[in-house]
């Protein structure tokens, strides 16, 4: 089943005098901006997949039965932006519509905000072309694919794919089985949780994890600094950096490890116990940076 919404005038608030930026044009009006709030149910979806042209996203796990969609809309002139939903064999796509021509005339502007809270173990997939989305404690799998916007996930999640061109990658307290995450511009930074498998890309910003436990740890980075703090004894670290100092640190009296390193440039400084036959691994590799491996 497909509805197209379109919101107007009930419960509206309206706000006057906007200034707005457009590309490579500024343009002052004395305009009216319309506020409108909505919440749907929907109790048959299994699945949540949402895109949002334009606002920011949240997604929450909550004892609750069904798939609850909140909006925040504004925009200025009379004609909101559509909304398509579809519920079929058991997913729920949501999909909200730019504002079309009146963007282009550097006359209009609008955006939607999404508050969603789904039953714990929903699979959930959100995508973004300007946005911030924030995905917290859903207990299912996770993708996340924004154009430009930061990506902040938290909690339990059964497996997280997060990809953002543009944006600040946040993992905070991440639990899951897998965890990718890659950003083209944008820091990573990954706090606590635990994750059998992590992989973090990123082409230009600073990768940390701080207090993570991890089986495999893979880090690819192309100018930043890396800096791994290990929570528990791991299977593998590896790190490729261009440009940037790499730093890993393993529990205090962990060990011996079957350490690898290389670099072009840099100092290396080892100071964990080795053992080329150690079962741990760490392999660092970096291109122009200075490498240090020792205990936290």
């Amino acid at each position: 089943m497909q509805q197209r919404t379109r919101w107007v005038g009930a419960g509206a608030a309206t706000v006057a005098a906007l200034a707005l930026t457009g590309c490579d044009m500024d343009v002052d009006f004395e305009g009216n901006v319309t506020e409108e709030t909505r919440t749907d149910s929907y109790a048959r979806a299994e699945v949540l997949e949402l895109t949002n042209q334009d606002g920011a996203t949240t997604v929450v796990g909550g004892d609750v039965s069904e798939i609850k969609v909140e909006r925040f809309l504004r925009y200025t002139g009379d004609t909101p932006p559509e909304e398509t939903v579809t519920e079929q064999d058991g997913t729920l796509a949501i999909t909200a519509g730019d504002c079309g021509s009146r963007i282009a005339l550097g006359i209009a502007w609008c955006d939607i905000d999404y508050v969603v809270t789904v039953p714990e173990g929903t699979a959930v997939s959100v995508g973004s072309a300007d946005g911030a989305i924030t995905v917290d404690d859903t207990g299912g799998e996770v993708t996340v694919v924004t154009t430009d916007g930061e990506v902040v996930v938290t909690g339990t999640v059964e497996k997280l794919d997060a990809t953002t061109r543009d944006g600040v990658l946040t993992l905070d307290q991440v639990e899951a089985d897998t965890v990718t995450a890659e950003t083209v511009d944008g820091r990573i930074e990954a706090t606590g949780g635990a994750a059998e498998t992590v992989a973090l890309a990123n082409r230009d910003g600073r990768v940390r994890v701080d207090g993570t436990e991890f089986g495999e740890l893979d880090v690819d980075s192309g100018d930043g600094t890396v800096e791994i703090t290990a929570a528990t004894a791991f299977d593998r670290v590896d790190v490729k950096a261009r440009d940037g100092g790499v730093t890993v640190l393993t529990p205090p009296g962990a060990g011996p490890y079957a350490v690898t390193t290389s670099t072009g440039d840099g100092a290396v400084d080892v100071s964990v116990p080795q053992d080329t036959d150690a079962g741990p691994v760490i392999r660092v590799t970096t291109v122009d940076g200075a490498i240090t491996v020792g205990e936290a």
